[in-house]
């Protein structure tokens, strides 16, 4: 190993891929569905962006759709981790790690 020290991208468990592809979800339990951008992916779990204020802890089926018809969708069972407001009331970017695959 070099001694050269590792970017904090490069520290996480699981390398995250940039995507940018429509993402929709419905909270578990509640009646309340929405959609989204996805911006980023791991193995671990996704950010994406919504209109939509999450909580964290909320659990959500999320689906997904890649825009190539060549990648399958993926649809997941998530759960809110991290919520940051993008724009004023308008946009918040969400954290959400993987719990199960749909």
């Amino acid at each position: 190993m070099s001694g050269q020290p590792r970017d904090y991208d490069e520290k996480r468990d699981f390398i995250r891929m940039t995507v940018d592809c429509d993402v929709s979800y419905r909270l578990i339990d509640k009646d309340m569905a929405g959609e989204g951008r996805a911006r980023n992916l791991s193995g671990r779990g996704v950010l994406f962006q919504t209109n939509h204020l999450l909580a964290p802890g909320s659990i959500l089926e999320l689906s997904i759709r890649p825009q190539s018809a060549s990648i399958a969708p993926l649809n997941a069972r998530v759960e809110v981790v991290r919520v940051e407001e993008i724009d004023a009331g308008r946009l918040y970017e969400i954290g959400a790690m993987f719990h199960e695959q749909l």
